[in-house]
């Protein structure tokens, strides 16, 4: 049930992200929303538990924000969570997605709602284009161990097996953690041969469960390169295509395919905007920052953003700088990623 009176749950804004998604090599934007807090799998790396309001959200904020970001030029919507298929209203939402014109409607899930047909079949039938869907091995116990529910393997396969067969168009993500490393290449052959042929491997973030299983979850990049080197060497033999989120962008030089769009290296400070904005207009330093830099993806571009900001402070300033101030001579943190991205990727 929907708590409608649910005092904190007035508007989405704070769960609605404008970002950039590549749809037959084009760039378009994207309107990300999050329909729930609630999920029915209890990853021990999730980095929303704690930050997401635990109820499922009212259909009809929902519908104003989606006729919203459609009216502001939106044509692609991404459905998340929690755990979106749960939400009571899942179905109305894509078919009310649809009426409002969005052209294509992908959802981000464990899939394990997909492994029951009739309700797969509905959310086609509303205009379901493509789901992504979460699993994190192809070893039952590796991946019920990381979603915290047991059988939860065999249901997300179920799902994606019927998502395969429905012709639904489908995306696999795993999230690459101590658990599931050593044996990456294996798990990504394994998808591969249900017919997978574009998986996103995501690295984990020092947030939320996460930080605090750290110590059964992070891993040396550099001591443990070759597991990564080895899946990405067959994802090309293979023709896979990978995306590849919150990696250093140096562990992926050899593998220039692979690497992360910079796009989505600028949407990764965006959805943390406030934190940096408060960085640089009163100097107050990054919660996580030092602490939690070495499990970063960020390690290396928020050390600069602090450097940067704190000789702007002192009065130290140099042309270069005049690429990502604004008029007030403040550092904008967007065009600061813009800036620094633009090392790695052209």
């Amino acid at each position: 049930m929907i708590n409608q009176n649910y005092k904190e749950i007035t508007n989405l804004d704070m769960y609605i992200t404008t970002q950039t998604d590549i749809k037959e090599g084009v760039p378009k934007r994207a309107n990300h929303i999050l329909i729930t807090g609630k999920c029915n799998s209890n990853c021990i790396f999730c980095f929303s538990r704690k930050e997401l309001i635990r109820e499922h959200f009212p259909i009809d904020i929902i519908n104003n924000v989606l006729k919203k970001q459609f009216d502001s030029g939106c044509r692609i919507l991404v459905l998340s969570g929690g755990e979106p298929t749960i939400h009571p209203d899942f179905i109305k939402i894509i078919s009310n997605a649809k009426s409002t014109g969005y052209e294509y409607i992908r959802v981000i899930t464990n899939g394990r709602m997909f492994a029951y047909n009739k309700f797969l079949r509905k959310a086609i039938s509303a205009g379901l284009d493509e789901a992504t869907i979460s699993i994190h091995s192809h070893i039952p116990k590796v991946q019920d161990y990381l979603s915290n529910i047991k059988g939860s393997f065999e249901q997300s396969l179920r799902g994606i097996k019927n998502c395969m067969n429905s012709n639904l168009d489908v995306k696999i993500n795993i999230v690459v953690n101590k658990s599931n490393l050593k044996d990456l290449k294996k798990s990504i052959s394994f998808f591969n041969k249900l017919g997978i042929k574009r998986i996103g491997l995501l690295r984990i973030m020092p947030y939320g469960k996460a930080w605090k299983n750290k110590d059964c979850l992070f891993y040396n990049h550099q001591n443990n390169i070759q597991y990564l080197k080895k899946a990405l060497e067959f994802s090309r033999q293979n023709r896979i295509e990978i995306w590849a989120n919150r990696f250093d962008l140096e562990l992926f030089k050899d593998y220039p395919e692979f690497m992360q769009h910079s796009f989505k290296f600028v949407n990764e400070v965006e959805s943390k905007i406030n934190e940096f904005k408060a960085l640089t207009k009163r100097g107050k330093e990054l919660f996580c920052y030092p602490e939690r830099c070495n499990y970063c993806f960020l390690e290396n571009f928020c050390k600069e953003l602090h450097e940067k900001n704190d000789k702007l402070k002192k009065g130290v300033e140099t042309e270069e700088d005049n690429l990502y101030l604004d008029n007030d001579k403040l550092i904008n943190p967007i065009k600061f990623a813009e800036f620094y991205i633009k090392r790695f990727v052209k």
